[in-house]
Parts: structure tokens; sequence; C-alpha cells
């Protein structure tokens, strides 16, 4: 069982300007830090940024479950891809109700650990471009666009679309179904209010508390069922 005991859910963060780039160090300890999957993942990548995240994230990962399962070594942790796509523990005896969900974006990696199935987390950075913006735009509910506030600037609006779509993201994470769900089949309401209301679909309505944290230049949203009560919530690692 993890430290905490009893129901639990942990967000990590850490700002890769903190972290930087993954040179000297951090490559010798590759070898002793990830599996060969992992390694031969890295090496694939052909731009340096993509493969300083990936790098940054898996470290990041394993340190933060060996952090909650304290037995297990980081590079003891085993992981296995559902047929959505969504990562999982796999043959780790005793971590039987561990669960986690991985973000990250040019700005910070995200790591949500739980102890209940059904936690998604993701990471966005505030810095959007006028085609993110529209990109954005293509992307919310009918009623959302309609409740876009008309006497906003163009820059307010776009954070505020920035934020239903980082809402988007965690919840189609913790259902399980990632991006095989068009985010515009999922609405959102009062942003503003700590815990957002998913209005669709209503099967899913109620079912998950989603949250939304905003901390320049990033925000990142969680969600995980409502029995599932968040500690040491938001850490640096």
């Amino acid at each position: 069982m993890p430290p905490y005991g009893g129901h639990f859910a942990s967000v990590w963060y850490v700002r890769t300007s903190d972290a930087g780039a993954p040179g000297g160090a951090s490559k010798a300890a590759v070898g002793t830090g990830l599996s060969r999957d992992e390694i031969s993942r890295w090496r694939s990548f052909a731009a340096v940024e993509p493969a300083n995240l990936y790098l940054l994230s898996r470290l990041m990962l394993r340190h933060v479950l060996t952090h909650c399962h304290p037995s297990i070594a980081p590079l003891g942790w085993c992981f296995a891809i559902e047929a959505t796509g969504r990562p999982r523990i796999d043959a780790v005896p005793g971590t039987v109700g561990l669960h986690f969900s991985i973000s990250h974006c040019q700005r910070a990696v995200a790591i949500a650990v739980a102890s209940v199935e059904g936690i998604g987390v993701d990471v966005e950075s505030t810095d959007v471009d006028a085609g993110m913006a529209t990109a954005l735009l293509g992307q919310l509910h009918t009623s959302e666009v309609q409740e876009l506030p008309r006497q906003q600037s163009g820059a307010l609006n776009t954070r505020h679309m920035l934020g239903l779509w980082t809402l988007k993201e965690a919840y189609l994470k913790a259902i399980g179904t990632g991006l095989s769900v068009p985010p515009k089949a999922i609405a959102f309401d009062r942003l503003n209010r700590l815990m957002p209301e998913c209005r669709l679909p209503p099967e899913n309505a109620g079912r998950l508390g989603i949250s939304l944290h905003r901390r320049c230049p990033m925000e990142s949203a969680l969600a995980l069922p409502s029995r599932a009560r968040r500690r040491r919530a938001d850490r640096s690692s």
C-alpha cells in the first residue's frame, strides 16, 4: 500500500526550466533509470525537445511511483498500454489499486497518482498563438461557443478556450477513451468555479470531480472519482 493509506490522489509538477535540458548527468542516468523499451523510444526521437520531454516525464513517473510505493525501486516499475492507448502499471506485485496519469507540454510535466481507477491529468502551456486559438475554437461544443464572453478581449477568450481544452483532455483520460471521443462532444460550464460541471455526456456527469488550476505560464486540470481525496496535491518535484 502507498504510505498515505486509504483513498488518495496526488499531483506532481516539474517545470522544464527548473529541470533543465537533460544533459550529462541525466543522460548518464538513462541506462539505470529507464527500461530498454523506454531507452529505445527516447533514441527514436529526431528532435531534441520532444526527446528531452519524454526522458524527463518517464524518469519523473518512475520516481513519483516509488515515492508512493517505496518498496519498489524506480526501475522496478513495468507498464502496459491499454487498447485505448492509456498506459497503466503492469506485472508489479503488490501495486493493485495504484493508478496514474501523465501529461507534458513545452513548459512542464505533470504526474497524477491515485488509489482509485479513473484519474486524468492534463497540463498545457499558456503560450497560444493565433493558429492554436483557431484550433481550440474548433474543439468547443456549441453551448461553449455560445457562452464565450462577448465583452472579453481575444486574449482572454483564448485563455478561456485553453482552460476548456485542458478540462476536456483530463476528463477523456479519466474515463479511458482518450481522443477517440471528439472533445467537442463534451461541454463544461462555469469555468471560473473550482469544480466545473461536465454537462455532456449525461451518463458520465457527476461521476468525476474535475478541477482547473492556473499557474503562469501553464494551467492544468485534474479529473478523479469523488471518493478519492486529494492529498499533498500540487507537489513540485
